[in-house]
């Protein structure tokens, strides 16, 4: 489901939005989608707010590293992160929780990852603002061809190594039988 809303500033400094406010992002203090400009009931920013990025899928799974971010964050003001990550594209109870990041990210290695920004002000005219999120990370086996590689070294050596099991155990039941 898609939930895609546009705001702007009149010329006046009124704030109006249109679009989906399924979270009551727009202001307007009810649940609708306009496809006409509403004027906002906020004449100055909430205090607190936060805003969850889409799921990444990285096609593998990684070490995550470390989150850096750009942003603008006056006095009184602040942006907490928060990372989560799991195996299967849509979070469920199979993913991890949410994880503070200072820097580094605690989450689980894993395929998907999804980062949440808290934003605080004390001060209702001045707001944070977030330009964009980096996160690193390390592959924790080679590239694909080499992983199949890999796996199939493993199950052959495994299979050897229950033939020799097998053929020692024969001959020492042959050898006491005697």
């Amino acid at each position: 489901m898609v939930f895609l809303h546009t705001c702007s500033i009149l010329n006046n400094s009124n704030l109006v939005c249109w679009g989906s406010d399924f979270y009551m992002q727009l202001g307007i203090d009810v649940l609708l989608k306009s496809n006409t400009p509403i004027k906002s009931v906020y004449n100055f920013y909430k205090t607190s707010g936060f805003f969850i990025s889409k799921v990444v899928d990285l096609n593998e799974i990684v070490t995550w590293k470390n989150l850096t971010y750009d942003a603008y964050i006056p006095l009184s003001s602040g942006i907490t992160f928060y990372t989560r990550s799991g195996n299967i594209l849509a979070p469920d109870l199979s993913w991890s929780d949410w994880q503070p990041v200072n820097s580094s990210i605690l989450s689980p290695d894993s395929r998907y990852i999804q980062y949440k920004a808290e934003f605080t002000t004390g001060n209702d005219t001045l707001t944070p603002e977030l330009y964009s999120v980096t996160i690193t990370y390390d592959d924790i086996l080679p590239k694909t061809g080499e992983r199949i590689n890999i796996i199939l070294t493993s199950i052959a050596a495994f299979v050897v190594f229950l033939g020799l099991r097998y053929r020692l155990v024969n001959l020492l039941k042959r050898k006491f039988r005697q």
